[in-house]
């Protein structure tokens, strides 16, 4: 899964356009001009406060319900606080929420990098405020990584349909341009809380992934919490992207901590 700069095609590692595209295309797509109501928006992160609207690619399929308009809207991720070196790293996002990466060991927080995936010139999913760890791991495949956490928003859904239909999305996602789709494994949904309003969280397995290169992850673990947004869109997605046959790839309890850290933003 590519995470800085590009966004990739069926689940290849295929250069298909500068995340500057993507980044805009999520917000055209998605809501008509801003980026929340796309399946997959974080795709309108941009690395600052200001700065100048850019002209979304052209990417096909009917844009996605907007916000409620008394909904507050973030235009752009909050940057990430100062913190001592070494220290757990908080990132804020869009949508009201922050969660706490490590800051080393192989980290890169980042509260406005972006990924996604398209096909045939549709999005299929995208995510804002992604942190990756261990990046360019493989030599063979631009912008590798090991691990990636990222959200993105919904409307006009609920927590445990945007969580389900997100694993959905990762299949397309990971399917390679010949159709072979990877095999699933869906487990939940489990109820849990974030910052005491309800949530759901999916975990999925996906095996017999195409691999782009000889060290590539044929096995993917993704795991999707959703719950109610404080910005930006009704429903917040976040998911971790858990690479599970690479060399020091992220444990469970790893996984569980960063989870765990998804937290209201003003908390």
């Amino acid at each position: 899964m590519r995470v800085i700069d590009v966004l990739r095609r069926g689940g290849i590692a295929v250069q298909l356009v500068k995340i500057a595209g993507l980044l805009v295309a999520a917000v055209a797509v998605l809501q008509v001009a801003t980026w929340v109501g796309n399946p997959y928006t974080d795709s309108d992160e941009s690395s600052g406060a200001t700065g100048t609207p850019w002209t979304a690619p052209s990417l096909r399929g009917s844009a996605p319900p907007p916000p409620p308009a008394d909904l507050p809207r973030i235009e752009f991720p909050p940057p990430l606080p100062a913190i001592r070196q070494g220290a757990p790293q908080p990132v804020p996002t869009r949508y009201g929420l922050t969660y706490t990466v490590p800051s080393s060991r192989g980290w890169r927080p980042s509260s406005d990098r972006t990924m996604g995936w398209t096909s045939d010139g549709e999005l299929i999913t995208a995510y804002g405020s992604v942190s990756d760890y261990g990046y360019d791991y493989c030599p063979a495949l631009d912008g590798s990584d090991k691990a990636a956490v990222g959200i993105t928003g919904r409307n006009a859904t609920d927590a445990a349909t945007a969580a389900r239909s997100e694993i959905d999305r990762m299949e397309r996602a990971l399917t390679d341009d010949t159709g072979r789709a990877p095999r699933v494994t869906v487990s939940g949904p489990v109820q849990t809380e974030v910052s005491s309003r309800s949530a759901v969280r999916y975990t999925a397995e996906l095996t017999e992934v195409s691999k782009g290169a000889d060290c590539d992850a044929a096995a993917v673990r993704l795991h999707v919490v959703a719950t109610a947004a404080y910005a930006t869109a009704e429903v917040a997605v976040f998911v971790v992207l858990q690479k599970l046959d690479v060399p020091d790839a992220l444990s469970d309890d790893a996984v569980d901590a960063i989870v765990g850290s998804l937290r209201s933003s003003n908390h």
